[in-house]
């Protein structure tokens, strides 16, 4: 099993990548969100959820050792839901696609933030 979550873990954080960069294009190029984009939105937030789950048991269960910056950088994504998502809706402000672009496009690099302060890197 821990093998499993070992090669797991580092899959969907490139799923991410990839979802993130595809969603932020066309997100970015577009006027309206499709079906498609909402379908891979919620790929994205099952996959973030996903990867932050393996992380853990990679941690706590299986002491597998990654820089402490790893998981200071791990909270960055929230930071970036919080402004992009709650804030709009606290403050009574629409969220436009232009801000959901911006968004997918903050959380691609935050996960390539997170990635370079993994253990492989360093």
């Amino acid at each position: 099993m821990q093998k499993l979550v070992i090669v797991v873990h580092p899959l969907l954080t490139v799923l991410l990548i990839v979802t993130y960069g595809f969603l932020a294009y066309r997100l970015l190029t577009r006027k309206k969100v499709s079906p498609t984009d909402s379908t891979l939105a919620q790929v994205a937030r099952i996959s973030l959820l996903l990867t932050y789950l393996s992380g853990l048991v990679l941690s706590m269960n299986y002491g597998r050792y990654v820089h402490p910056w790893h998981h200071y950088a791990s909270i960055l994504p929230v930071g970036v839901i919080f402004v992009f998502q709650f804030l709009p809706g606290a403050f009574k402000k629409g969220v436009t696609i232009q801000n959901y672009a911006l968004m997918f496009l903050f959380m691609l690099l935050t996960v390539i933030i997170i990635s370079f302060f993994s253990n492989l890197f360093l």
